[in-house]
């Protein structure tokens, strides 16, 4: 019998098996992915890329839990479990060691961050706006600001308020360098 994670071994046996297995380790991933969405990660890593594939591909949060998935269907479902289980990030102590390494480059380049600060600068890093903000500033200055900002007591929210403004060309880049050099940073 093969190990219930040996996923190779998994696709080499009959159908009946592919269908016992796929049960098993999609409960085990959902529950996983719902003690690590419980604990605050589900907005990165394997968590987050398996609901996108889900949500995109089956209209569904989490894996189908069924023995009767047959043929492709099943096949699928198993790559994608496969994808799941082997992400370093579909499990706590590996989001912890991934944001361990992420404070460690981040503090090589200068910018550290308060623990408790953690998922709100994560959750921004993530974020759709850190992306196109990437794309017209320095990504290291937009951390470094975001950084500072949390450090001096502003709030993520009106951080993220500071930077729409920006991006909706409410100023421009020059009134923002002038902000900058009149308070510190980008975000007064």
């Amino acid at each position: 019998m093969a190990k219930i994670t040996d996923f190779e071994a998994i696709m080499a046996q009959d159908e009946k098996y592919q269908q016992q297995a796929y049960y098993m380790l999609a409960k085990r991933a959902n529950q996983r992915m719902r003690d690590l969405t419980n604990a605050g990660h589900s907005t990165k890593g394997a968590v987050s890329k398996a609901k996108t594939y889900l949500k995109e591909n089956q209209n569904r949060e989490t894996f189908i839990q069924s023995k009767k998935l047959t043929g492709i269907e099943l096949k699928e479902n198993i790559r994608e479990l496969k994808k799941f289980y082997e992400s370093k990030t579909s499990t706590a102590k590996g989001q912890k060691e991934i944001a361990k390494k992420h404070r460690d480059a981040f503090a090589k380049k200068g910018i550290h961050f308060k623990k408790k600060d953690e998922k709100q600068f994560y959750a921004f890093l993530n974020s759709e706006q850190f992306k196109r903000l990437g794309s017209l500033v320095d990504s290291n200055q937009v951390a470094d600001d975001f950084q500072s900002a949390i450090d001096e007591g502003v709030s993520a929210d009106e951080i993220q308020k500071g930077y729409e403004t920006f991006l909706n060309d409410e100023t421009t880049f020059e009134q923002v360098k002038e902000r900058r050099d009149k308070a510190g940073d980008l975000l007064k």
